[in-house]
């Protein structure tokens, strides 16, 4: 919103704001030679705002310490739900919206231990 009764929106961030809706939305699909690459070329982009990469850490997006991090300290915490077991996050919700030819529907429901990290087959 531009306006806000309770907190008050300065001329910069209203202009910042404003300018948002400018910028344009693409979907970049570059595909970089190396790790290092990627990182040379976003820090490029980013400036001295991006901070480090520590080795090791969010390489593998698709394991179980990775998972946990999105959806505990991330961008997914507030659809973690309690259950007498542990937690979990339904995503099947999103089921309904459309994706790129190619892709899946994303969906799925996570499930955590008390301690977050996720069951598998194997717990």
């Amino acid at each position: 919103p531009l306006t806000d009764d309770v907190f008050p929106i300065d001329r910069f961030a209203m202009f910042f704001i404003e300018c948002l809706g400018y910028l344009p939305l693409v979907d970049d699909r570059k595909v970089w030679e190396s790790r290092q690459d990627a990182i040379e070329a976003i820090g490029k982009m980013a400036g001295d705002i991006l901070p480090l990469p520590l080795d090791g850490t969010w390489i593998d997006r698709t394991s179980d310490e990775a998972t946990s991090r999105i959806f505990f300290q991330g961008i997914g915490a507030s659809l973690v739900e309690a259950t007498d077991t542990g937690y979990l996050v339904n995503l099947d919700w999103m089921t309904k919206y459309e994706v790129r030819p190619g892709f899946m529907p994303f969906q799925g429901i996570a499930y955590f231990k008390p301690h977050p990290s996720p069951l598998n087959d194997s717990s």
